[in-house]
Order: structure tokens, then sequence, then C-alpha cells
């Protein structure tokens, strides 16, 4: 009994040591297919490989590209309803003659197939009847309106109390004017802009640039001028918003579309008209000693209650003030 029990021991132990060489020789084999895949997959040439991997390569791929089938049904519209998995190795492996293609699956590449799932492109779905481009003429219309209040309170205060010319125009116009033009202005960008699924060129990336930094000043101007009663300040703006425009936005967008450019020549006619405005009432509001017009009148608002619009004593005043030193000019005192 212990005889054979021994016997048995030893075979046992020569089967362990049988089985494992197998493994190692399969282990290798399977290495050296792999090792030749990324080799080629390098070079781009499949002169490395033997032979007999190529064959055995061709073998195992065709049993799984017969097992390896998304079980939903096909559809050339999207790549996830026809899964067919490939294998790297495909690329260095001789394609057989003697073999037909089926063309009937639709045939896919693998890191096209995953950069699509892994990578999605952002993109907004719009019904038919609705424009493209209106997200961004919108989005440009509710920047403009950050100072809608600050412009309100301004016009309802010091701002009507100050020299103005006689020719400009009444308040109610402004808004319709800007509106039209901010909404000009998110259709030009849409025609310069690239689509959802295609990289931005370098002109595309400069032309988006330097509107950016243009519609930022431009959004500037109303704190400046209503906010601060900077009225000089406003005038720099506006050179700086004219010059950018006629001097860079719009030969990019011309460059790109022009149609684009063309879209911006009312804006561009309107920032020629505000800057003459801008420059008539600095003048007719001048700097006495560091303080303009706009700010005494705005500290005679703030200070008398006059923020609504009422008049005060404050104000009241200051009028007989600048009365009185009118009658002194006037009587040569």
């Amino acid at each position: 009994f212990l005889r054979s029990g021994r016997n048995n021991l030893k075979m046992n132990q020569q089967l362990v040591v049988l089985l494992f060489l197998v493994f190692l020789a399969h282990e290798s084999a399977s290495f050296r297919i792999t090792s030749s895949a990324r080799i080629v997959g390098a070079r781009g040439t499949n002169h490395d490989v033997p032979a007999s991997l190529t064959s055995t390569t061709n073998s195992r791929l065709t049993r799984i590209n017969t097992t390896c089938h998304h079980p939903l049904k096909p559809s050339t519209s999207n790549p996830l309803h026809s899964l067919k998995i490939k294998l790297t190795t495909a690329k260095f492996a001789k394609p057989n003659k003697s073999t037909k293609t089926n063309t009937d699956q639709p045939n896919y590449d693998t890191p096209k197939l995953l950069q699509s799932l892994l990578v999605p492109t952002l993109s907004l779905s719009l019904p038919p009847y609705i424009p493209k481009y209106l997200p961004l003429s919108l989005l440009h219309i509710l920047g403009g309106t950050t100072g809608t209040p600050i412009v309100l309170r301004a016009t309802k205060s010091w701002y009507k109390r100050i020299s103005l010319p006689p020719w400009i125009p009444p308040n109610s116009i402004f808004g319709p004017v800007w509106t039209t033009l901010y909404g000009l202005m998110g259709y030009s960008l849409h025609r310069i802009s690239p689509p959802a699924a295609a990289a931005a060129t370098i002109a595309q990336k400069a032309a988006i640039k330097a509107w950016s930094l243009h519609y930022l000043l431009n959004l500037s101007w109303a704190p400046f001028f209503f906010g601060f009663q900077c009225l000089r300040t406003g005038l720099v703006i506006n050179l700086l918003l004219l010059t950018s425009l006629a001097l860079a936005v719009l030969p990019l967008f011309h460059s790109i579309d022009p149609l684009a450019a063309y879209a911006q020549l009312p804006y561009l006619a309107w920032l020629v008209y505000a800057t003459v405005l801008n420059r008539e009432i600095c003048r007719l509001n001048p700097m006495v000693g560091g303080v303009n017009e706009a700010m005494v009148q705005a500290d005679l608002c703030a200070g008398g209650g006059g923020e609504a619009g009422e008049y005060n004593e404050a104000m009241l005043e200051y009028d007989l003030k600048k009365l009185q030193k009118a009658a002194a000019r006037y009587a040569g005192l």
C-alpha cells in the first residue's frame, strides 16, 4: 500500500511538472505575438512577424470576430448598436486573398470608436425653426443688460442735470438700439465660430479672442461713465472700442466670413456717434479741481435724497450759486 502510494505521488508530481511546462510554452507563444504586434504598430511594417504566428493570429481573429458581436440590432447611425471588437494585431496580419470580406456589416476602427465614446462633442440641439445663432445673440444681449440698473439710476438723477448737447436722442432710443446691436454681435460670432465637431483654425481662435476682449471692454463703459461719473474715462474707452473694432475685429471677421464683418457695420456707425456724443458731453462739463459737473450733481442727488429724481434743497442752493456766477460773468463783474 505504501509503495503504491509513493508511485501515485511520483506520477502526480510528474503530471504537475508536465502541465506547468505546457503552460509556460503557451504563455511564451502569446508573449511573442504581443511583442510582434507592438513592434509592427510602432514601425508600420510586418516583416518581424513569423508566418506561423500570422496564421495563428488570423485564426484567433476569426473566432473573436464571429463571437464578439453586440446582441442589439445593428444600426449604421449609432456605432453602439453594432459594436465589433478588433484586436490591434490585425494591423500586421497579412490579408488572405482567398477569403472574401463581408461588406454587409460595418467595420469600425477601434481607436476612432473609443474616441467618439470617451470624448463626446459639446453640441446644442435646437429645433429646426429656431435659428442657430439665437443662443449667442441672447447671450450678448444678456451681458449688455448687466449695466442697465446703473444707467437707469443715473438717467433719473444726475444725468438729466448736467449740460447735454441739443442733438442728443431721447433715453428711450438707447435700449432698442443696443438690443439690436448686441443681437448682431451674436450673429457675427456665430458665423465665424467653428462647428461643434470641428477644431477651430488659427484665424478663428484669433478672431474669437479679439472679440472677447472687445466685448468685455464694451461692458466696462457703462460702469465708468454712469456709475463713477468718469466722463473722460468713458471717452477713452469709446476710442479704444472704435479703434479695436475697425483695425482688429472687422479684418479678422472678414477674412473668415465677410457677412460676419458686414453685420458689425451698424455697431461701427453707432460707436462713431457715441464717441462724438461722449466728447461733446466732456466739453460741456469740464473738470474743475479734478471734479466734473457729473460728480457734483451725483453728490447733490445722493446727499439730498434725489436718487428718485426729486428736487431738493441742496440742488436749489447749487442752482442759485450757478445763476449768480452766470449773472456776474454777464455783467462783467
